[in-house]
Parts: C-alpha cells; sequence; structure tokens
C-alpha cells in the first residue's frame, strides 16, 4: 500500500432526505479516506444509504455538510466543468443500476467514457473491444442493453468503468447480479486495477461482495460508519 496522500478523503459528511415537512437523516458525520492502492469495502443492510454515500464520494451528488477530497483537490469548490474534467479522468464508478445508454450498443457505451479524451476512433474502439472480450462478452459488442441479460450488462458496466484506467474506482454491488464465477473474474480485474497500477477501491455492499477482498472493512448503519468486527 502507498505511503502518499489518501485518493478519497471524505470529512464530516451528512446528508438527509426531505418528505414535506419531515427530515430523514441518512449520513451522519461520516469520514472515510482510501489510499492509492488500496482496497475499502463498506458493508450495510439496503436502504441505509451506501448508494447515497457513493454517489456524493463521486461528486454526483452533494452532501448537507462536510467536504470532499479527490486526490488532494476539494470537490466542492470546483465548477460543474472542472468537476466533470476531474470525474473523466480520475474516477470511475460501478453503478447498481448500471446506467447504461439504452440507444447505444455494448461497444458504444463502453467507448463513451473516452470520446473526450485525445484517443482516435481506432483506438477508443480497440480498447472498449478488449475489455469487452476481457470479460467474456466479446461476442456482444453489438447488442443493446436491452438485448443482454442483467449479468451482461454489469459486465459492460464493469467495462465502461475500466477502460479509462481510473485512479479512483468506486464500485456499488460490482458482483450483485452475476454467477460466482463471472463475479471472481470481476474482482479480479479490480484488484489488478489496486495492485498493478495503484489505483484506490471502494466498494460498497450488503453482502454479494467478499469482504475479505477488501483491506479494511467497514459498516454503515444509523448513519455513521463502523469498524468491522
Amino acid at each position: 500500500m502507498s505511503n502518499v496522500g489518501p485518493m478519497i478523503e471524505a470529512m464530516n459528511v451528512r446528508k438527509a432526505f426531505r418528505s414535506g415537512r419531515r427530515e430523514i437523516p441518512v449520513l451522519e458525520n461520516v469520514s472515510l479516506s482510501v489510499a492509492p492502492g488500496e482496497i475499502l469495502v463498506i458493508k450495510g443492510r439496503s436502504g441505509v444509504g451506501k448508494s447515497t454515500l457513493l454517489s456524493i464520494l463521486g461528486g454526483l451528488d452533494l452532501p448537507d455538510a462536510g467536504s470532499i477530497c479527490i486526490n488532494g483537490v476539494e470537490i466542492g469548490t470546483l465548477s460543474q466543468d472542472d468537476l466533470a474534467t476531474l470525474r473523466r479522468k480520475t474516477v470511475g464508478i460501478i453503478f447498481q443500476n448500471f446506467n447504461l445508454l439504452p440507444s447505444w450498443n455494448a461497444v458504444e457505451n463502453v467507448e463513451a467514457v473516452l470520446m473526450h479524451g485525445d484517443l482516435d476512433m481506432a483506438e477508443r474502439r480497440r480498447r472498449a473491444v478488449s475489455w469487452l472480450e476481457r470479460l467474456g462478452i466479446g461476442d456482444r459488442l453489438e447488442n443493446l442493453p436491452a438485448e443482454l441479460s442483467v449479468g451482461q450488462q454489469q459486465r459492460v458496466a464493469v467495462a465502461r468503468t475500466l477502460v479509462n484506467e481510473p485512479t479512483l474506482i468506486l464500485a456499488d454491488e460490482p458482483t450483485g447480479d452475476v454467477d460466482p464465477e463471472t463475479g471472481a473474474e470481476i474482482i479480479s480485474h479490480l484488484k489488478a486495477a489496486v495492485r498493478e497500477r495503484g489505483a484506490a477501491l471502494l466498494v460498497v455492499t450488503h453482502g454479494a461482495y467478499p469482504i475479505e477482498s477488501g483491506d479494511r472493512v467497514l459498516t454503515l448503519k444509523n448513519g455513521v460508519l463502523e469498524k468491522s468486527a
């Protein structure tokens, strides 16, 4: 594990949702950090706020209080354009619901994250195809998401996340809808990004992801992060 500063650090993050006049607390003074080369697993029951936390860490949602720093940059101080650039160059997110573009086929969905970079069309296609082949769906390049099984859609989402070689990977149940063999392959690719490239990986799970794969495990309960036994 690297001794340099954290790739991501959250400090005293609070978040509540509102329903009419009611305020429903979700996160209460959550603080965490993940260093380059480290895997942090956050477990918790469904509905405790794991996906909300991941969205805030990735800059997709705003906390009510607290701050998020990615690679030393406090993202709350950035303009929308600068935040989008930081996310594009640094962050890869595997969403629980995949967030695939329904009118784009599998290879186009993977290529999408490369379109604003310096790669030409041929290189973008080569990288996208390579990742889909590594994840065992090289024969489904032209299929739309609706033509893929849930597990196949998940593998497209993983390929889309890893194709850009992000230094921070945020994963929401990355093995939740695949068979054990495919799940092991996904974990292997995620761990390779961490161990070989020094990326930081934060996984949230209600139990589908093997927590023994993490360097540290925390539990989100009642809006607070606790050390797991």
